[in-house]
């Protein structure tokens, strides 16, 4: 049982904390997540308590000083060491996050494509990190039901449009149209926009259509909520 705060191996996983140390793994101490990460074959090394009596080949335990301070909680009996595990998905629903900053959107926005059968988000290369805690407390386990991929979303929108999907992008402008009085279309991405400046002026160009949600009374909505909306619309119109 490793019982020091300066052991070399708590350093390393304590690193992971940080989002330029998580490159390759990650840190769960949900237990559900935990057991949903063994079952899909991505964990690494399981951090215990004595007190836990999980079962697996690489574990590490530790007091429970190690462990409050390792996961910021005195309560916590266990954690994982995960594996990134990033991947392209073919789906006929496809969201595109363009900059989102708050990682519990994105989280949120995780759990909302599993529910609504959107198995592909691709997320571009300045936003949040997926690992970051708040996203994984959000996400939950539909983490592992959702593939992920950070990537230019130039390269992507080009891409997918080659292979015939209809590009969507989300905005307020003269051109913008009741995401209502669309039509439906058997592959199609949606471009959803950074919480305070929306898409990059650019992918409306770049897109098939902009669309809106009609609202009375307010003007903007929260990002996750929005997405949330936008994919239980159209998910209902290809049933």
């Amino acid at each position: 049982m490793i019982t020091s705060l300066t052991n070399q191996k708590i350093k390393d996983i304590a690193k992971l904390h940080m989002r330029k140390y998580r490159k390759y793994q990650y840190l769960l101490t949900d237990e559900a997540m935990i057991f949903e990460a063994m079952r899909k074959g991505l964990v690494d090394k399981i951090i215990k308590t004595e007190r836990c009596a999980i079962d697996f080949d690489d574990v590490l335990e530790v007091s429970d000083e190690v462990m409050a301070k390792l996961s910021d909680n005195e309560d916590t009996e266990v954690m994982a060491v995960c594996r990134i595990k990033e991947e392209e998905t073919d789906s006929e629903r496809i969201i595109l996050l363009d900059d989102l900053a708050d990682p519990q959107n994105i989280g949120t926005i995780i759990k909302a494509a599993d529910i609504f059968g959107y198995k592909m988000i691709y997320l571009g290369t300045n936003c949040a990190d997926i690992y970051h805690p708040k996203c994984l407390d959000k996400a939950g386990v539909s983490l592992f039901n959702v593939s992920t991929k950070r990537k230019d979303l130039d390269l992507v929108i080009e891409e997918l449009k080659n292979k015939g999907y209809r590009i969507y992008a989300t905005g307020l402008r003269k051109n913008t149209g009741n995401m209502y009085k669309t039509q439906a279309h058997d592959r199609l991405a949606i471009i959803m926009g950074n919480e305070g400046h929306g898409i990059k002026e650019r992918y409306y160009t770049l897109t098939d259509e902009v669309i809106k949600i009609p609202m009375t009374n307010i003007d903007s909505l929260n990002v996750a909520v929005a997405s949330a909306i936008v994919m239980e619309y159209y998910a209902s119109k290809q049933h």
